[in-house]
């Protein structure tokens, strides 16, 4: 897909967001309410670094982003998505993995960018990846805004890291959340759509960048007591998306 059609896709999604939006107002705004009265706050995983052990010298993984990166959901980190794609990258490679977390609950990737990136120590990983997406959607951040905070982002690892291989690792699925009433789910749904495609045009564009996609949790036992968080196994199968994604080289 070329730059301009994936940027006419951008707009027609937003577009459509937008009209489904205007056209379900009350109802939208009603459905905001409800969910922000009753959905369940819950804390991120306390643990933020551990370590796998594997026959080959360790790959050093930094996840860094929201709170699906600081293992809302699960009891630890070592159990949500850090642990889990620790041990998915040392059975694919047979490297020992050293983990580390680096996330804040209810964080956009601007805030990411100001506030967590400045904690990443500098030579700290070979493999970061980049979990965001729920909280830009729901902020209804621009796909243009977006796209440039991701931009700055990969461009403080690399100064920050030594020849990082960055992995975007895709939107969460807003369209199986069994959380999400319609129509509010198709809104998002649009929004997380139109992101996730303007990630996918920044990835071919930058050479250390990889956006790997998510795939759609497919039960509620894949999901949280909130409904909206992944258990912890939906972060196990989350994680053996992306390790089966991230290219051999890495």
């Amino acid at each position: 897909m070329t730059t301009t059609e994936s940027q006419r896709q951008i707009r027609s999604l937003v577009s459509r967001a937008n009209l489904l939006t205007a056209l379900c107002l009350p109802l939208v705004l009603w459905q905001a309410w409800r969910l922000g009265r009753s959905v369940l706050r819950l804390d991120e995983a306390a643990d933020t670094a551990g370590h796998v052990e594997g026959n080959k010298p360790a790959i050093r993984l930094l996840l860094l982003g929201e709170s699906t990166a600081s293992g809302v959901g699960a009891v630890s980190n070592d159990q949500a998505l850090a642990g889990h794609l620790a041990r998915a990258l040392r059975q694919k490679t047979g490297a020992a993995v050293h983990w580390r977390v680096i996330g804040q609950n209810g964080f956009t990737a601007a805030q990411t960018r100001k506030l967590l990136c400045p904690r990443v120590p500098g030579g700290s990983a070979d493999i970061v990846v980049l979990v965001h997406g729920f909280n830009d959607t729901v902020n209804m951040t621009s796909p243009t805004r977006w796209q440039k905070e991701l931009k700055a982002i990969v461009e403080y690892l690399e100064t920050r890291l030594h020849q990082p291989r960055i992995i975007f690792s895709g939107i969460p699925p807003f369209r199986h959340f069994p959380a999400l009433p319609e129509p509010t789910r198709s809104i998002l749904g649009l929004r997380a759509d139109a992101l996730e495609l303007a990630a996918d045009q920044l990835a071919s564009e930058m050479r250390s960048l990889e956006h790997i996609k998510l795939t759609p949790l497919p039960g509620a036992g894949y999901f949280c007591v909130d409904g909206f968080h992944p258990s912890s196994k939906g972060y196990e199968l989350w994680a053996q998306t992306l390790a089966e994604g991230i290219r051999p080289e890495a």
